[in-house]
């Protein structure tokens, strides 16, 4: 009784459960479609929505993006080139291996899939002819438990438990999926698939064939941003002019030798004054404050310890340090330095030099600049006039409104395809005037024998799984397979596995075979082709789909090459400019080939041939401001004064190394060769450790003489470097200058040469046609495209182009291809546990067929133990032999 009280619950709620997973998939197989104003089937489209999700990242795993642009643009070489197509025929063998490279992981998952519908089959075979002829595989009635034959049931039964879960999870999901198909090609819905599209195809026409429309009823607009594109145009073409003067006369290299050169003067300028300005600090370290620490150290030796000398310390350095502090004194070979690097530098560069030559050479290199910067300026200047072209030009444009119509001629162009498009798909996939040949109508006669179909094959895995679940709860709640048992015993629930795995076993590899079919169709869908659509494979699948429509047009409608663009790009990213692209209309279209493809109009062809004649009759008088020769006398002066400079003996004396070593020190301190008193003075200084004063006196001094030797060293590798600086300066001064010492300079004679070549007329009528005149009409095209493209995004709806084509993508993208993905993606986790469940339910078979609970053998040591106590018969049966008792175990 306590047991079936400990049953009795188990039976009551697992069943209930049962019921209720049960219930999920029949209520939506039963349900029906039914149109409604609002999408009822929404909170179910967001249950599932994760799920489609780990399906698209499955597909996008197992066919990466890189292998399916290839793919898509070897297929569409192929298609638009004949010649290409003998070369594959002829060398099949890597064509196919290649191909097979790119569609690895569907080729892998498809032979998995064969295998196991050849494997699942033969298995089944297997199992059911031992079961027939040796009655051993699904076990035996009335046959003893073993040890340990509980916890297995226990085990093998939640195992089986979480795995018909899960497989229950993924044909819930299948349903679910199928109803979600079934409600997207119902056309009583108002998310009708083919409706969707075909509406979102009609508004993206519509959008379009209004743009030109606008545009020219907006004619105002459109002159007004023409019209802004002439004096940029003019502008760039006079800068074009100028350079192209200028690099043609070969003035701006003597103009930037002699900027270098006054950069030059400037510096040396400044790096003499500073070298004259530091003699003074450098002449007071060492009068000061190196004198006075050696003075310190005079006082300190002579009232020190014993005989001066402090207590500790080492008297032969006393004795040393006493003898060359009476010769050590501050100087060097430095102390020659300043006089012999002042009378060098005041024929060069006396004080002032920096503000004083260098100011008024920079002003005139300034004035020279100036002049040629204003070259542009002078060939605006006649080109801007009254009367002139740029002005006559721009009147020309506010009276037409014909200069942009190849542009609306495209656009109109554009609109027409896409209106013929959208009728096409609406004769094709929509009956008109009660045609039944169309694409539509064939797939409402088939889609009830389809969903038919698809029910059936998740109703197969699903009567799988209930022949399991029943099973398992006959098994976790009935009694032992007695002869007497009631239904409820586990020889019922060892029939129901074998039921579900017989029909598993049988047609398992019919629903592989179905399931196959279905992932290849819907996953190649979505991989090579709805992933580039949608989005999903980023701006590189916009740009794959724009590569195959340049070269789809460029094959087979090449009078609309110069139409196609990026279309793709453009218009499905949300009109977000990409890379080059513009956004909305005008990236859609090849506005540089359109604008470049036509001839300019009369008045811009007259603006250029009027610019290049007016500038070539006034030629004179745009090179008339020009001042190529800048006031170069105090260069050359200040040169051929460097010439004479002679700055090594000046260096020579300044030969430190700018650190504290004895060598160093002896740089600045006479008396002291070998750096030996200092070295003693340090010693000393470490010796005297017996009296606390007397440590400190002699510590203060050698720190404080390290750093005077410091800093006036530092002053002296800083003067060096300024020494070596103006020496380099000096170097190149005369090289960029001249050196010749007659008053001449090699500077001015180029800077002269190029005054006379920047003037010649036929320099300058070179530059006018070359720089100027082709540069305009550049420069007009250029404008125009972009007038054209301001023009073209002003008019057009961009942001409800885009969206009206996504739409039209996501009605068979999303709507439909998701959940047909999701139905064979949820049959796909039900057939890959199968397996698993396979072997768990025919171990529970075997475990479930046992009559008897177990009981322990004669040879054990309890009953052993008892034997003991109670010996066996003494007393022999009549007619009978006494049996001999066994000793031993």
């Amino acid at each position: 009784p306590s047991k079936q009280k400990a049953i009795l619950p188990t039976a009551s709620w697992l069943p209930c459960l049962l019921g209720i997973l049960l219930y999920l998939p029949s209520n939506s197989l039963c349900a029906k479609p039914m149109p409604s104003k609002e999408d009822s089937a929404a909170p179910l489209k967001k249950s599932v929505e994760p799920f489609y999700q780990l399906t698209e990242q499955f597909l996008d795993f197992i066919q990466p993006v890189d292998k399916s642009i290839g793919l898509l643009e070897d297929g569409i070489r192929v298609f638009t080139n004949h010649s290409v197509i003998a070369e594959y025929y002829s060398d099949w063998q890597t064509t196919t291996h290649r191909h097979t490279m790119s569609m690895l992981g569907y080729a892998i998952l498809t032979c998995l899939g064969l295998l196991f519908i050849i494997i699942v089959p033969l298995a089944g075979c297997c199992v059911f002819c031992c079961r027939c002829c040796c009655g051993k595989c699904g076990g035996r009635l009335h046959h003893m438990e073993r040890k340990g034959a509980r916890c297995r049931r226990n085990c093998y039964g939640t195992s089986l438990t979480v795995l018909c879960t899960v497989m229950l999870c993924g044909v819930v999901l299948a349903f679910i999926s199928n109803q979600l198909f079934r409600n997207a090609m119902d056309p009583k819905r108002p998310d009708y698939v083919f409706l969707q599209a075909t509406k979102s195809l009609g508004l993206a026409a519509a959008e379009l064939s209004a743009a030109p429309d606008r545009a020219r009823n907006d004619s105002g607009r459109v002159r007004t941003l023409t019209a802004a594109v002439v004096r940029p145009a003019v502008a760039g073409a006079a800068r074009k002019f100028r350079d192209h003067l200028i690099a043609r006369s070969g003035v701006r290299a003597p103009l930037d030798e002699a900027e270098a050169a006054n950069r030059l003067l400037a510096d040396s300028g400044r790096l003499a004054d500073e070298l004259r300005r530091n003699w003074p600090a450098l002449r007071d370290d060492l009068d000061r404050h190196l004198n006075g620490s050696l003075n310190d150290a005079r006082q300190l030796l002579r009232g020190g310890g014993v005989g001066g000398c402090p207590i500790g310390a080492d008297p032969n350095d006393c004795q040393l340090l006493r003898d060359r502090l009476t010769v050590m004194k501050p100087g060097g070979d430095f102390d020659a330095a300043p006089a012999q690097c002042n009378s060098q530098l005041s024929s060069w560069l006396p004080v002032g030099t920096e503000s004083g030559s260098a100011s008024r050479l920079s002003r005139s290199l300034s004035e020279t600049e100036a002049s040629l910067a204003g070259l542009a300026d002078a060939a605006i200047g006649q080109l801007d006039t009254a009367d002139g072209p740029v002005k006559e030009a721009i009147a020309a444009v506010n009276s037409t409104d014909q200069l942009l119509e190849p542009v609306w001629k495209a656009a109109e162009g554009l609109a027409v395809r896409v209106s013929s498009v959208h009728s096409d798909l609406a004769a094709g996939l929509v009956p008109d005037g009660g045609r039944t040949r169309s694409l539509e109508y064939l797939f409402l006669q088939v889609a009830p024998y389809w969903h038919l179909a698809l029910v059936l094959m998740a109703s197969l895995a699903l009567t799988i799984l209930v022949l399991y679940y029943l099973g398992l709860a006959f098994g976790c709640c009935g009694e032992a397979p007695y002869d007497d048992a009631r239904c409820c015993n586990r020889g019922a629930a060892a029939y129901l596995l074998m039921a579900g795995s017989g029909l598993a076993f049988m047609l398992a590899w019919l629903l592989m075979l179905a399931v196959m079919l279905l992932f290849l169709a819907g996953g190649a869908v979505d991989t090579e082709l709805c992933r580039f659509l949608t989005g999903r494979a980023g701006p590189a699948g916009y740009r794959a789909l724009d590569t195959v429509a340049s070269a789809y047009t460029r094959r087979y409608q090449p009078d609309r090459m110069r139409e196609n663009g990026a279309p793709f790009q453009a218009l499905l990213g949300d009109c977000r400019p990409v890379g080059d692209v513009r956004p909305g209309l005008a990236g859609a279209l090849n506005l540089p080939e359109l604008v470049n493809g036509t001839k300019p109009d009369r008045a811009f062809r007259r603006l250029s041939t009027r610019s290049v004649q007016l500038l070539n009759s006034r030629r004179d008088s745009l090179v008339g401001g020009l001042r190529l020769r800048p006031n170069l006398t105090e260069l050359i002066r200040q040169a051929g004064a460097a010439r004479t400079v002679d700055l090594s003996a000046c260096a020579g004396s300044l030969t430190t190394s700018g650190s504290l070593t004895a060598a160093a020190s002896a740089d600045v301190i006479r008396g002291d060769p070998d750096g030996a008193g200092i070295a003693a003075l340090h010693r000393i200084s470490a010796a005297a450790v017996a009296d606390l004063a007397e440590h400190q006196a002699w510590s203060r001094i050698v720190d404080q003489l390290d750093a005077d030797l410091i800093r006036t060293l530092g002053r002296l590798s800083d003067q060096r470097r300024r020494v070596q600086q103006l020496s380099d300066a000096r170097t190149r001064l005369i090289d960029l200058v001249g050196p010749d010492g007659r008053g001449g300079s090699r500077l001015a004679d180029r800077l002269g040469v190029a005054d006379s070549s920047i003037r010649r007329s036929d320099a300058l009528s070179e530059a006018i046609d070359a720089g100027a005149g082709a540069n305009l009409t550049v420069g007009l095209s250029a404008g125009l495209v972009d007038a054209a493209a301001a023009a073209l995004s002003g008019v057009a709806d961009c942001r409800k182009i885009s969206d009206a084509l996504n739409g039209a993508v996501r009605a068979p993208c999303q709507s439909a291809l998701r959940p047909f993905n999701g139905f064979w993606a949820g049959l796909g986790l039900f057939l890959v546990c199968l397996p698993t469940c396979l072997v768990f339910s025919l171990k529970l078979v075997n475990l479930y067929r046992k009559s008897s609970k177990y009981e322990r053998d004669f040879e054990e040591p309890d009953y052993m133990a008892y034997q003991g106590f109670c010996p066996s018969d003494t007393v022999p049966l009549d007619g009978r032999r006494k049996v001999p008792r066994r000793t031993g175990v």
